[in-house]
């Protein structure tokens, strides 16, 4: 599993676009930390880190541009690379997206220990958010329209229930819950997350890729 890890990490240097990738990756991340930071402040729950998702599917992204060259899909790795490594790169990327949001409602209630539902609740929507985008990401590179349609819906849902402050119902919540409990169950969903990525990337993957699903510029070059 850590070799396949790797693998994919030295092979990312291969991808089409991964300078511009790091590129709009960086530049995301420089303008959303200030924000995380205000948001935290002001008790604003999660909106500002659903920028750095989307900064952490560039990674995943690039490495399937990869499967569409000819060279690629005769290679004996064709399977892990639209199954395997994708899934656990995307993974390992949003895990750490998640600890850093951890990070700083551990902050959060450590120093307004009033607002404690509503933060753990706010993490367990960002951990669902998060494992919905992993599902979406292991069928989107094979059905990019169906994918789509799928998890807007599902977003829009856990956007306005973090933003209206409403959140979910009392699961993993409430004033008796250690930290660090929720915080696991919230990386357990995210391991669900991944998993369920991985079997759907086995259920369509001797589907064609979709050019939809690639870049603008590859898009032409297909």
């Amino acid at each position: 599993m850590i070799n396949d890890w790797k693998l994919g990490m030295r092979m990312l240097r291969y991808a089409h676009g991964i300078k511009m990738n790091c590129i709009a990756a960086g530049l995301v991340m420089l303008l959303e930390i200030p924000a995380v930071i205000l948001g935290r402040m002001n008790g604003n729950g999660f909106p500002a880190f659903y920028m750095l998702l989307v900064a952490g599917m560039l990674p995943t992204q690039a490495l399937f541009s990869l499967s569409v060259a000819g060279m690629a899909q005769a290679s004996p790795l064709k399977k892990k690379l639209q199954t395997k490594i994708p899934a656990l790169m995307n993974f390992s990327i949003m895990a750490a997206i998640y600890l850093t949001g951890g990070l700083f409602c551990g902050i959060m209630v450590w120093g307004k220990a009033e607002n404690r539902e509503f933060i753990y609740e706010n993490m367990i929507i960002l951990a669902i958010a998060i494992a919905a985008i992993m599902v979406y990401m292991g069928v989107a590179y094979k059905h990019f329209i169906a994918a789509s349609a799928g998890l807007l819906p599902v977003l829009c849902f856990m956007m306005s229930k973090g933003l209206s402050g409403k959140g979910l119902p009392n699961v993993l919540s409430g004033r008796g819950t250690p930290f660090w409990q929720v915080l696991l169950g919230g990386f357990a969903i995210l391991a669900a997350g991944a998993m369920a990525e991985y079997l759907l990337s086995l259920l369509v993957y001797r589907a064609p890729m979709d050019k939809m699903a690639q870049s603008a510029p590859l898009r032409k070059e297909i």
